[in-house]
């Protein structure tokens, strides 16, 4: 009997320790895999040293980003640390942004009537 709950135990443990290890990290793993398939030229990124550009080109081996206007820098794939803002998102907040820069230029050209 003393065996048996010992083996109970073990199992118990172990299963615990997949729970609160592996699990975790699978769940990490995947996300980080579909978050690269998802990256796209036009995409705003965060590194993992804390710069934030916009990607330029995505390739196997490296991702370029423009940090500023005219300057561009090569990082490996893995130094993605988060996307912050999508490439279809911030194509649909620059059309928003567009938008409203004319509606403002329409108001300020008819106040100029009066």
């Amino acid at each position: 009997m003393q065996s048996s709950s010992s083996l109970i135990f073990i199992v118990v443990i172990l299963a615990l320790f997949y729970l609160v290890v592996f699990l975790p990290q699978r769940r990490n793993q995947r996300r980080r895999v579909e978050m690269m398939r998802k990256l796209s030229p036009g995409a705003e990124v965060m590194t993992s040293a804390g710069i934030f550009g916009t990607v330029v080109d995505v390739g196997e081996e490296r991702v370029t980003v423009e940090i500023a206007p005219d300057v561009a820098v090569q990082v490996h794939p893995q130094a993605i640390a988060n996307v912050v803002r999508a490439a279809s998102d911030q194509a649909a907040s620059e059309s928003v942004e567009a938008r409203d820069r004319e509606s403002d230029e329409q108001e300020d050209s008819s106040a100029g009537d009066d």
